[in-house]
């Protein structure tokens, strides 16, 4: 790759050279009507074609992207002078060609994606590689609104990768009415086997209609599949299974899963395909690994890494603490499970903050034989244990980071802190629903210093113009004790109230002149929409969050007397002769929430039990678990979102959203 930059960075000197003059007086007498370029200068270098593009007046990177089909990080690695996307009019860069003979072999230039709970644009940009601007593009009106259950047209030739670009292409292909993974192998040139590798989220005995799955091109030249002889036998006993009947012919149950279209037929009566093999013939490499590893036999314990960053070879500072106490939620967890008889053997490894630390424990993880891994923290270290998990296929937990991305693409990972977008595009789903026929006003501290929120008030604002709703908007900074309000909207009796207030002082702010037009006019009913950062601040201001009905959503929240949360406490006091570290969350329950979960997950189904985890779900003291797998070809990521309530009847309520 340096030589290739290295003579990348000659040819432009020549170029550059070679047009300096020329370049300067057309920039100098531009003219802004002039054409834009539609056909474009090609060179090969190294065997690799590459264009050559001056850039123009309106150009910006997502034109450019999607004029040469490529994705901003491509322009920027081949281009490594542009900084911060600022682009110079008349600088030449170099872009490679797409070619990729699976993209060919695709009959379809784009697919369909049916949107699902939580999906934003950005989500789905992210999980096909392909720029929000190309997807809009395709689907006009999506850059107002998308909902549940729309379709949207994704571009194929845009998340095919390219021989550069990446070394792990696919292709995508939505499900229609009466296909298999028979039929979808032949037309793809693959083996079922294949596809369910790259799909394991896919159930072989439900393929649905409109679900996406990828089939990797490996850009190679996709060579048609062999032809596999078989011959078909009939299943004569009901103890007969697919393991059995494979051992009986010399062959492994994958090889009978491919010939029978994925799907495990083995029961008395029925007739299968068996595949032919000489006695000579050994196991083919290449065949696909369905089946998880070996369970446990009965009575073996399972073996848990929880790897953290506990910080031993350091004075104890408030972070370790927080690991700490975690890791102390997770043992209450296991001590609860083994007077259940749930036998386990668990590592607690400190990471220490140090990436060569987290170097020298994946070293170590093989002579463990772990059944579970919980952590680490830093995104970096979770890819890196991620990395092993996959390759392991051992289930691994991610309890803490919400902005890694590893369970979007490794089947083996559990996001549980629910992705700050799913959070926003869901809840918002429910408020917008819970608006019913009450008038909305939109209260703003416009001071500069709360704007984080103002795109997902925007976003609430578009619905209700799309439904020709009235709604108020009124300026903290105009007019801080909403002396207007009765002006803008009079007669108003049902007012639902939401702002962009998300500190302390701005929520203070907000809350104020509420509660005061409360007191004055107690005939109006006001409900107030809040964020997960309000529960910090429920101490100082629960009166007023009862006063005006208020609703904040969130990943966690411990009902206050909630038994169980008490009755942790008591423990932890017990055994470890002090409080808990006041935090939100808090770690011991945090840890006491995840250890009941994963550990219950374990004793129903085994070290494998994320192909049944979606059929489970825990309320948690302080955090819940749902978990769904986010497509066919990735991890998981929880569901779980709190709408607590502080009704004007002094009553807090907490309700899990459904889905």
């Amino acid at each position: 790759m340096r030589t290739i930059y290295k003579l990348l960075t000659l040819i432009l000197l020549i170029v550059f050279a070679g047009n300096l003059s020329a370049q300067q007086s057309a920039t100098r007498g531009k003219n802004k009507n002039k054409k834009p370029q539609t056909t474009f200068s090609r060179k090969t270098i190294e065997g690799k074609e590459y264009y050559f593009y001056r850039i123009e007046e309106e150009d910006v990177i997502d034109s450019i992207c999607v004029k040469f089909d490529v994705t901003p990080d491509v322009i920027t690695q081949y281009n490594p002078e542009i900084i911060d996307d600022t682009l110079a009019v008349g600088h030449l860069l170099i872009i490679p060609v797409r070619y990729n003979t699976a993209q060919i072999a695709s009959a379809e230039k784009m697919f369909n994606h049916i949107v699902a709970a939580g999906e934003t644009l950005y989500s789905l940009s992210r999980m096909y590689g392909v720029s929000i601007n190309r997807i809009t593009a395709l689907n006009p009106g999506a850059e107002e609104v998308i909902h549940i259950g729309d379709t949207l047209r994704i571009p194929q030739n845009a998340v095919v990768g390219n021989p550069i670009q990446s070394q792990d292409a696919h292709i995508y292909h939505t499900i229609a009415a009466g296909e298999t993974l028979y039929s979808l192998s032949k037309r793809y040139h693959t083996s079922v086997a294949e596809i369910l590798k790259q799909n394991p989220g896919l159930d072989p005995q439900k393929l649905g209609v409109g679900e996406v799955i990828r089939i990797a091109s490996d850009n190679k030249e996709l060579q048609p599949a062999p032809k596999v002889e078989t011959f078909n036998y009939t299943v004569k006993s009901k103890k007969e299974t697919l393991e059995s009947v494979a051992k009986k012919f010399g062959v492994t149950p994958e090889e009978i899963l491919a010939v029978n279209d994925g799907k495990d037929r083995v029961q008395r009566g029925n007739t299968i395909a068996i595949p032919r093999k000489s006695k000579k013939e050994t196991v083919r490499e290449e065949i696909v690994q369905i089946t998880k590893r070996k369970e446990k036999a009965a009575g073996e314990p399972f073996n848990i890494a929880i790897i953290l960053p506990f910080m031993n070879n350091k004075p104890q500072d408030v972070r370790s603490t927080l690991y700490t106490e975690f890791y102390q939620g997770f043992l209450f967890a296991a001590d609860s499970m083994k007077r259940r008889g749930l036998s386990l053997n668990i590592y607690a490894l400190d990471t220490r903050g140090s990436s060569a630390t987290i170097d020298s424990i994946v070293k170590t993880l093989p002579e463990k034989d772990l059944d579970l891994i919980i952590g680490p923290v830093e995104n970096e270290d979770i890819e890196r244990v991620a990395g092993f998990a996959r390759e392991h296929d051992i289930n691994m937990v991610n309890p803490f980071s919400v902005k890694s991305t590893e369970a979007e693409k490794n089947i083996k990972v559990f996001q549980c802190n629910i992705p700050h977008e799913n959070l926003y595009s869901r809840s918002r789903d429910k408020i917008i629903a819970e608006i019913g026929d009450r008038y909305v006003v939109f209260v703003i501290d416009d001071s500069g210093k709360e704007n984080g929120k103002l795109d997902h008030l925007n976003r609430i604002k578009t619905k209700l113009l799309q439904q020709e709703r009235d709604f108020l908007e009124i300026s903290l900074g105009q007019d801080p004790y909403m002396e207007t309000f009765e002006d803008m909207a009079p007669g108003v009796r049902d007012v639902f109230v939401l702002t962009n207030a998300s500190s302390r002082s701005s929520v203070g702010k907000v809350l104020a002149p509420l509660t005061k037009l409360k007191e004055e006019k107690s005939h109006i009913n006001i409900t107030l929409y809040g964020y997960p950062e309000w529960q910090v601040y429920t101490k100082e201001y629960i009166n007023q969050f009862h006063r005006l009905n208020t609703t904040i959503f969130s990943r966690f929240y411990t009902l206050p007397g909630d038994s169980a949360a008490m009755q942790l406490q008591d423990k932890f006091l017990y055994w470890y002769h002090r409080d808990m570290l006041q935090a939100n969350p808090q770690h011991v329950v945090l840890g006491y929430d995840t250890g009941i979960f994963f550990l219950e997950a374990m004793a129903q189904y085994g070290r494998n039990f994320d192909k049944e985890i979606e059929a489970l779900s825990y309320p948690g003291i302080q955090t819940g678990y749902k978990f769904r797998r986010i497509n066919n070809w990735s991890g998981f990521n929880n569901s779980n979102i709190y709408f607590v309530r502080f009704t004007p009847k002094l009553e807090i309520e907490r309700e899990i959203l459904p889905e």
